[in-house]
């Protein structure tokens, strides 16, 4: 067998693969892969918005975490204290999304003595929490505030978070 017979005997598998690639492309989009939603780790971030008429404090913009890992009982009641800040939280069950941020005077002494602020938390339209804060004793050297734990509850990433701060 020459050559020339080897090469031609080898003409009709390659017509096949050829006619395979073609039809195997034109259907490309039937055969995409699409990756399930169990990779899709990017969060949706909530719309978050603060409310305050007082310009001595502020809101300061906190975390959304996922699944919470303890329980946390609920204390409504702080007070603005400084370098440590007080903590106030709702009742946090395992397994809650949490919301937690800052409230705080927006310079040293921004906050008067014996002065008490109201701050309501809604998620998705839904009152979370109402928390009452008072100002005790002005600190004359540091800034002031209180950390606010706020459960939204166990069904996922709330769309719009909503904090109003009240003095009253």
């Amino acid at each position: 067998m020459s050559f020339l017979d080897k090469t031609i005997s080898l003409k009709p598998m390659l017509f096949v693969q050829i006619t395979l690639v073609v039809i195997l492309a034109s259907m490309g989009t039937a055969f995409a892969v699409i990756a399930p939603d169990e990779y899709d780790n990017t969060v949706d971030t909530p719309a978050i918005q603060t409310y305050t008429e007082d310009t001595g404090v502020e809101i300061v913009q906190g975390t959304i975490s996922p699944q919470a890992t303890e329980v946390l009982v609920a204390d409504l009641t702080g007070e603005l204290d400084p370098t440590t800040y007080d903590t106030v939280t709702t009742t946090v069950t395992e397994g809650d999304y949490i919301y937690v941020f800052d409230f705080q005077e927006t310079a040293v002494n921004s906050v008067s003595a014996v002065s008490t602020y109201t701050i309501k938390v809604w998620a998705d339209g839904l009152l979370k929490a109402e928390f009452t804060i008072d100002q005790a004793t002005v600190e004359a050297a540091d800034v002031e505030g209180v950390t606010c734990t706020v459960s939204c509850g166990a069904t996922g990433y709330p769309d719009a978070i909503e904090i109003h701060a009240t003095k009253n």
